[in-house]
């Protein structure tokens, strides 16, 4: 046995030789552009949610989510598919933060 193989062997066997880098700024760049983006998303969000009320089938949007995922009005599902990206991200981003 030779390699990682090794190393892993020795670290199991040996925890405190066990040494792991925690690529601490590439971290908080990948949060920096997660919270870009988020920004933008919401951005997008917010201007669908001002258009809403001059479409027709959409000014329930706001305060019914069932007509927003059903597609109702004109321009389909986009925000309902919006808002379900916007939630993968802060499901990412919030555990991040409590992590850390």
């Amino acid at each position: 046995m030779e390699g990682y193989a090794k190393i892993a062997q020795l670290m199991g066997e040996h925890s405190e030789f066990a040494i792991f880098r925690r690529f601490r700024a590439l971290n908080m760049q990948d949060m920096l552009y997660l919270q870009a983006e988020i920004t933008h998303l919401e951005a997008e969000l917010r201007k669908f949610e001002q258009d809403n009320s001059s479409h027709s089938g959409r000014q329930n949007h706001s305060h019914d989510w069932w007509s927003m995922a059903s597609g109702e009005g004109e321009g389909g599902t986009a925000q309902w598919e919006l808002v379900q990206e916007i939630r993968a991200k802060l499901e990412k981003y919030s555990k991040w933060l409590d992590l850390h």
